[in-house]
């Protein structure tokens, strides 16, 4: 396992995601970046979670919006600790919300279907349930019968399908 701890600088940690998940040919990872202001000042953020896995509507209205229109912080001079704290107790109106600094976590947790919040200048992320992919299970093909090999089918469309590989084969490495 990866026991890099995550970076205070944002564009090593998207850079170290991009490699790590091959971004460049994985069509279902998603890095949105954006702008988190707090305190009248501007950080850049990104979200990172792998498409299919996670409801996009919850993303939207429960981590996006608040992020991207609450403006203001009741507090002054903002440090790291109260960006933690204004982040997790007042930006994200989420029930299941932790914080971590380790890539192992990130890995582990987003390959289960959670969303990750990265800030720049703040030495962890924040991992937040969105989950939401098909439940079916893979079943046995009812009008292609196989003699030897997998038994299994795959009949709802590519990117239901590749969740639904990506739970049963739980690694940051597959593409």
């Amino acid at each position: 396992m990866d026991t890099k701890k995550i970076s205070d600088s944002l564009t090593e940690n998207q850079k170290y995601i991009e490699n790590i998940y091959s971004t460049s040919v994985n069509s279902d990872i998603v890095l949105r970046n954006f702008n988190l202001h707090i305190n009248n000042k501007t950080y850049s953020a990104f979200i990172f979670y792998i498409d299919g896995m996670v409801l996009s509507q919850a993303v939207n209205d429960f981590l996006l919006k608040p992020l991207m229109l609450k403006n203001k912080s009741n507090t002054e001079n903002a440090d790291f600790e109260s960006i933690k704290d204004y982040v997790f107790t007042s930006l994200i109106p989420q029930n299941s919300i932790k914080i971590s600094e380790s890539f192992e976590d990130l890995f582990l947790k987003v390959n289960s279907g959670f969303t990750a919040l990265f800030i720049d200048s703040v030495p962890y992320f924040f991992c937040i349930e969105a989950k939401g992919f098909e439940k079916r299970s893979v079943e046995k093909p009812s009008n292609e019968i196989v003699l030897r090999g997998s038994q299994e089918a795959f009949v709802e469309n590519i990117r239901t399908n590749t969740s639904m590989i990506r739970r049963l084969i739980n690694n940051e490495n597959l593409i």
